[in-house]
This record gives C-alpha cells, structure tokens and sequence, in this order.
C-alpha cells in the first residue's frame, strides 16, 4: 500500500519558491500540483480518453 505524503509533499513544493512568494502563488501551485496528480491517477486507473476519441 502506497502511503500517503501530501503534507510532506506540499511542505516540499512551498520550500522550493521563492521567500518573497505571495499567497495565491502558493495556492496556484498546490492547486497545479493537485490537478496534475489527479490526472495521473485517472490515467493510472483507465480512465483516460484516446486523442482518436477526442
């Protein structure tokens, strides 16, 4: 089983920008991280769409 490292993960993604870093840049990539994660795991899972399908 996979453990789950969100906090660890999103503690990881903030310390890499900037010091000066605003709020809604910090929530923009955590939401961009998040969206992207997603993704993969719906593709993981099958449940992808073929770019003949689109």
């Amino acid at each position: 089983m996979e453990k789950n490292h969100n906090k660890k993960d999103a503690i990881e993604l903030i310390e890499k920008l900037s010091d000066d870093a605003s709020m809604n840049s910090i929530l923009e990539e955590l939401y961009i991280k998040m969206i992207v994660e997603e993704g993969a795991r719906e593709l993981n899972e099958g449940k992808g769409i073929t770019h003949k399908e689109i």
